[in-house]
């Protein structure tokens, strides 16, 4: 017989059982870097420049969040968002309005920043509007997408209806040297994209391009004006939907930007990409950064030095640059030299010896020495330096080839790689007849 009291008691206590079950948070770059080593900055250094890196797209900024016009190869534009070989952005900001108060907040600088090996953040206490917003930065590996996260805190006692306005100026821009390749800056016009909640911008006389989405379910172009900044690029604000946000809530919000050389299509692609897999994206490379860490690890009673040490590693993965159609190395130094020198990719071969996966090096000597050979007539000469565009500013002198050459049999003795040591011995000899 069917006792029905208890199939009552059974589906009730189920039920109550569903309803405390805990809800699972939403990933967050913010709560997935607990644990993660890290730096904090100090006020006085807010002026101190960061990057945020992956190989194929960057973004360079002051430590207080900002995003001074800086450096000299091309005057004031070697900061912000770059794509080799074009820039995308000039900044990015947001913000916030408080639709019950009519008051807007837009982020200033930052009251903490904190440098993470593969991330970096950005904190901003905004106690008198109850606000505490986290700015979190981003790029996977081998995709050229920037994630940008702003988790808001309502720290106050009452809710609030915020309405988030993610503003950029773009300024699609050639790298250095690039009137000697054709690449002629021109204005940035605003271009119709209506899928997959993309907004973009193109450089009105070249096949340069910069996408803009965001995870929240729809974006609102707001105003579209020329940009302030430096160049020739425009200002864009778009408009997430209202979220009500409950006393010590917290609401998490992406931003994604891209670029391409090539159109819409690829950008779409990427940010796409990005979005429906940044949870894996993220894990994949703080596993990758462990790996970094387990290598040639020291451990010693000087904790300062091994803490250099250890960023040292960190920093020379900030500096590896692939840049498609050309090949991938080891840039010089950022934010000015963001391209490839022969001598100084040889000469940092010697003190990264067994500490860095070596491949590397054995790609960025296939790019030198293909670019040589171009530039010089496989005469043996290697070429000194060579921007992110392909256009070689100084065909070399004879001690490139030297370092060069002897860093290769380097490489040789570290990987043991026959095939290399036959590519090179051959062009150890042309080396040694340029030499003569």
């Amino acid at each position: 017989m069917i006792n029905i009291k208890k199939i009552i008691i059974c589906l009730t206590g189920t039920f109550l059982l569903a309803c405390h079950t805990p809800q699972t948070e939403p990933f967050s770059f913010n709560q997935a870097l607990d644990g993660v080593a890290h730096i904090k900055g100090i006020k006085e250094n807010a002026d101190y420049l960061y990057v945020t890196a992956g190989d194929r797209i960057y973004s360079i900024g002051n430590q207080g969040g900002e995003f001074p016009e800086t450096g000299f190869h091309v005057p004031g534009e070697m900061g912000g968002v770059w794509q080799h070989p074009i820039k995308l952005i000039d900044s990015y900001n947001i913000s916030i309005t408080d639709q019950t108060s009519n008051f807007t907040q837009t982020l200033d600088k930052c009251d903490e920043f904190i440098a993470y090996p593969f991330s970096n953040q950005f904190r901003y206490n905004k106690k008198e509007q109850g606000l505490m917003i986290v700015r979190s930065d981003f790029v996977p590996d081998h995709l050229p997408v920037l994630a940008v996260e702003y988790q808001i805190s309502n720290t106050g006692n009452e809710l609030r209806n915020l309405e988030i306005v993610f503003e950029i100026n773009s300024d699609l821009s050639p790298v250095w040297l690039g009137e000697r390749a054709n690449m002629i800056d021109s204005g940035d016009m605003l271009i119709e994209n209506e899928n997959n909640n993309i907004f973009a911008v193109k450089d009105s006389l070249n096949n340069w391009f910069a996408g803009i989405t965001s995870d929240a379910d729809s974006l609102e172009l707001i105003s579209s004006l020329k940009s302030e900044m430096k160049g020739k690029g425009i200002n864009l604000k778009l408009k997430t939907q209202s979220i009500a946000l409950n006393a010590n809530e917290k609401y998490t919000i992406r931003f994604y930007i891209g670029g391409s050389i090539k159109g819409m299509q690829e950008i779409n692609n990427n940010l796409i990409q990005a979005k429906n897999n940044i949870e894996t994206l993220f894990n994949e490379k703080k596993n990758r950064y462990a790996e970094i860490d387990n290598t040639a690890s020291i451990n010693i009673p000087d904790t300062l030095l091994m803490q250099a040490y250890q960023w040292g590693k960190y920093n020379t993965d900030w500096l590896i640059r692939e840049v498609p159609g050309m090949g991938r190395g080891i840039n010089a130094g950022l934010p000015d030299y963001p391209w490839f020198f022969s001598n100084d990719q040889a000469a940092a071969f010697s003190g990264l010896y067994g500490t860095i996966d070596p491949q590397i090096f054995i790609d960025s000597w296939d790019m030198l020495r293909r670019i040589s050979n171009e530039t010089n007539n496989n005469s043996g000469q290697i070429v000194h330096e060579v921007s992110t565009n392909g256009i070689v500013y100084d065909k070399g002198r004879m001690e490139e080839s030297q370092e060069f050459i002897v860093a290769a049999l380097e490489i040789f003795h570290w990987t043991g790689n026959k095939e290399f040591l036959k590519t090179y011995y051959d062009q150890g000899k042309k080396v040694w007849d340029f030499l003569k």
